[in-house]
């Protein structure tokens, strides 16, 4: 993968990309996370069947820090991302608060098919109490400033090697505090609504053993286009399971 970085919103996003003329994967991570979760899957044969494209968010990774942190906004730099590198029908990939960043770009970009993993379809904001079985996670992913074992903590619950910890650190501290104000003031966000209303190929995958998330809540809201993977499938598959995750998107996206 080829280490890149394109001037959007005037933030320079950092972006790795597997430089071949295959059909495109965007892959979009996971709140205080970096594209550095997808480098194992860039290791199947996924690589062989697709152009592999992953970003940093504003505030993660090597990407420039914001002075605004939301979902819309994040959604708005993921739709002028694949204007600029020309990217046609996308297949866009979006992890926990990359899904919820996907559905939304998804509204606006003809996609080649939306496939979110750990994302549960959220209308009503009390409903991410329901969501996420665990409240220390939501504690946490609300929390700017980490003392040395809640960064650990943090790390764990989404699939993270202790060795690892360094991407959540590099998060700006600004940013999970303001992702929250945002999301509050903005209001309900009604998304298996929009979901609903997406004509494309389109699955929710979750892992049985997840520590975060509800599945039966996920499923509950549209259990024809939810997957359940029974073994070795936590938060962030894509360290845990990279050769299941790479089947799993050839099997349902063509």
């Amino acid at each position: 993968m080829a280490h890149k970085s394109i001037t959007i919103e005037n933030i320079n996003i950092a972006f790795d990309d597997s430089e071949s003329d295959l059909s495109p994967v965007l892959m979009l991570h996971g709140n205080s996370l970096d594209k550095s979760i997808f480098r194992r899957l860039s290791q199947t044969d996924l690589n062989q069947t697709h152009r592999l494209i992953a970003l940093d968010f504003p505030g993660h990774g090597k990407s420039s820090r914001s002075d605004l942190y939301s979902i819309e906004f994040f959604s708005t730099i993921v739709i002028k991302f694949i204007e600029a590198m020309n990217l046609k029908e996308p297949l866009l990939l979006g992890h926990s608060l990359g899904g919820h960043v996907a559905i939304r770009v998804a509204k606006k970009v003809n996609l080649g098919g939306l496939a979110l993993f750990s994302t549960p379809l959220i209308d009503h904001l009390e409903e991410f109490s329901s969501a996420y079985k665990n409240p220390r996670a939501l504690e946490l992913f609300g929390k700017n400033t980490l003392v040395e074992d809640e960064i650990l903590e943090l790390g764990h619950l989404v699939g993270l090697n202790p060795e690892d910890g360094h991407i959540v650190k590099a998060v700006d501290h600004d940013f999970r505090e303001s992702l929250i104000s945002n999301l509050v003031n903005s209001g309900d966000l009604f998304e298996f609504g929009i979901w609903q209303s997406l004509d494309m190929t389109k699955k929710i995958f979750l892992g049985h053993d997840d520590p975060l998330m509800n599945c039966n809540f996920v499923k509950m809201k549209d259990p024809d286009h939810v997957v359940v993977i029974e073994d070795s499938f936590t938060h962030t598959p894509f360290l845990q399971n990279p050769t299941k995750v790479s089947s799993l998107i050839q099997q349902y996206f063509k």
